[in-house]
């Protein structure tokens, strides 16, 4: 399992998260033979939404930082996955 197919997976499952939220539930769910760093989460969940299959929520919102923008699965592409998962 690569750290995309872990993140694809959470959000199919959880439905919207933020980057902290998805860090804190990668950790609760594989922590124990596996630790992903926010550092390489973040990139990963970038990379994600230029492919396509997220969106972040609250853009154009001055006041929200992008840590707490929620990401979710797009329609399209988050049918496809649920289906692979």
């Amino acid at each position: 399992m690569s750290l995309r197919h872990g993140l694809i997976g959470l959000l199919a499952r959880e439905g919207p998260l933020t980057g902290y939220e998805l860090t804190k539930a990668f950790d609760r769910s594989v922590n124990y033979v596996w630790h992903a760093l926010p550092g390489q989460i973040y990139p990963e969940l970038a990379r994600l939404v230029k492919a396509g299959f997220i969106r972040q929520t609250g853009i154009g919102h001055r006041r929200v930082s992008p840590a707490r923008r929620p990401f979710f699965m797009t329609l399209h592409k988050g049918s496809i996955v649920r289906c692979l998962l």
